[in-house]
């Protein structure tokens, strides 16, 4: 079934498809930034030396099907390679999120709360600032909103076609496959109240089958399947059970940070005060289990790995999240409270560019608008570097700060500084640091504020850059 725009919606939801166009022509000059450099990297290698069969250097493989790769390398093929194109080849997918969320309101939303959780979308922290760093996690909600309202509206041959992409888009998409089949066996026995059959099971096989046609392919190619030996003794390793419960608070800790608390705080307060209006509603039922299912599918594969856990690994629940309380919002009968919930969400989830943390607890830096200040002083810092003839190299610094200039701003030149990884600073001539990145030990921030020589020093609230010298 087709979603029907009434009027009134038609112009939230344009207004809505203008923000994702407005977002993408303000960030057309911001560089592929933090984990999107991998993709881009991945891309520049097909895109100079043809794709290759799909498999890229050790040093780039996930073990997944590089498909976010050589879709941006496709495009520059055909449109040239730029900033510009990447931006605007990542477009489809900021529109098709907010087309999809739309069809999941009209789902669940009475006609009139439908805006209110379009402007809760566009001011998600989150979702705009992946949108402006051309992340693939975005491509990846874009997918999982797509299976779902294809699950919930029978439509399951492209239910089976966007399971395959979500497959590929990603080592973690596959750690969403698992949710939204289980979600789909509580549809069918506890809502629909019928067993599975032979044609419920059909739609997950050629997802199966293609990935088994990847991993031996890739087996073969590589010599390995899923953890790669360039891996080995980092964070992708299992931890013990004090550590699993430091990842299970970790987690608490993202999908309440900047501002969501307060709509974590919200749904269970409304829901208790208005339980008699939701008891026997299928419809919230279900948006229950889709907030929390996949959660809780997430967190198995997550907290047992010793990986830092991202707040843009659950963008999905992000989505829910704002489904679920606009629509207990709709009970509220005082239209002046309603308003002031509203616009209290609205403040905290706009609020949440700016909160800051102390940096040893990290920031998430590519999950708010917090992190646009960056990209002007490193700038500065490049210029710094070029002009008094210092060679990068010899400025040693970590992630994300030593991704290499071709591969963030699709620059002709290499330009990129030395990873320090765990060499002790004093081996290097100089030392990069910033608050983005959390790299740096304690120990070691101590040391250069203490002991070494500032340089060059540039800061826009609340990032700041500093190069130092080594005093020997």
């Amino acid at each position: 079934m087709k979603p029907q725009i009434k009027n009134g919606n038609t112009i939230w939801l344009l207004c809505c498809f203008s923000f994702v166009f407005l977002l993408t022509f303000c960030s057309l000059n911001i560089p592929f930034f933090w984990d999107s450099v991998t993709f881009s990297k991945i891309a520049g290698l097909f895109y100079s030396n043809g794709f290759n069969g799909f498999i890229v250097p050790e040093t780039s493989d996930t073990g997944g099907f590089p498909l976010y790769g050589a879709y941006i390398a496709a495009g520059w093929m055909l449109f040239g390679k730029s900033l510009a194109v990447s931006h605007l080849l990542f477009l489809p997918f900021l529109v098709g999120v907010v087309w999809e969320f739309y069809k999941l309101c009209k789902r669940f939303l009475p006609e009139a709360y439908i805006p209110v959780a379009l402007v809760f979308l566009c001011a998600e922290p989150c979702f705009v600032t992946q949108g402006m760093l051309m992340a693939y996690d975005v491509i990846l909600l874009y997918l999982l909103l797509l299976a779902t309202n294809c699950l919930l509206n029978g439509k399951y041959i492209v239910y089976s076609v966007s399971l395959i992409f979500i497959g590929l888009i990603s080592v973690r998409g596959l750690m969403a496959l698992p949710a939204l089949a289980i979600v789909h066996g509580i549809l069918i026995f506890y809502f629909k109240e019928r067993r599975f059959t032979y044609a419920d099971i059909l739609v997950y096989l050629p997802v199966i089958a293609v990935f088994i046609v990847w991993i031996l392919w890739h087996k073969q190619q590589t010599g390995w399947y899923f953890l790669s030996p360039m891996l080995e003794g980092t964070d992708q390793k299992l931890v013990g059970a004090a550590m699993m419960f430091r990842q299970f608070i970790y987690v608490l800790w993202k999908i309440a940070d900047f501002g969501r608390v307060f709509i974590w705080l919200t749904i269970p307060l409304l829901a208790f005060l208005f339980r008699k209006q939701l008891r026997g509603k299928p419809d919230f039922k279900l948006l229950l289990i889709f907030l929390l299912l996949p959660l809780l599918v997430n967190m198995l594969f997550m907290v047992p790995i010793s990986n830092p856990v991202g707040q843009r690994y659950f963008m999905f629940t992000y989505i829910i999240l704002i489904i679920t309380v606009t629509y207990i919002i709709r009970f509220m009968q005082k239209r002046m409270f309603r308003i002031g919930v509203i616009i209290g969400l609205l403040a905290a989830m706009i609020s949440g560019n700016i909160w800051l943390w102390p940096e040893k607890y990290g920031n998430g830096w590519d999950c708010s608008l917090k992190v646009l200040p960056f990209f002007k002083i490193e700038k500065q810092a490049r210029l710094f570097v070029v002009s008094h003839q210092i060679n990068p190299v010899d400025i040693a610094t970590d992630f994300p700060l030593q991704a290499d200039a071709v591969n963030t701003y699709l620059a002709d030149k290499s330009f990129h500084y030395s990873d320090k990884g765990t060499v002790p600073l004093r081996s290097f001539k100089y030392i990069l640091h910033s608050n983005i990145s959390n790299k740096f030990s304690p120990a070691e921030m101590s040391e250069l504020e203490q002991q070494w020589k500032i340089i060059f020093s540039a800061s826009q609230w609340p990032v700041y850059l500093r190069i130092y010298k080594n005093p020997e």
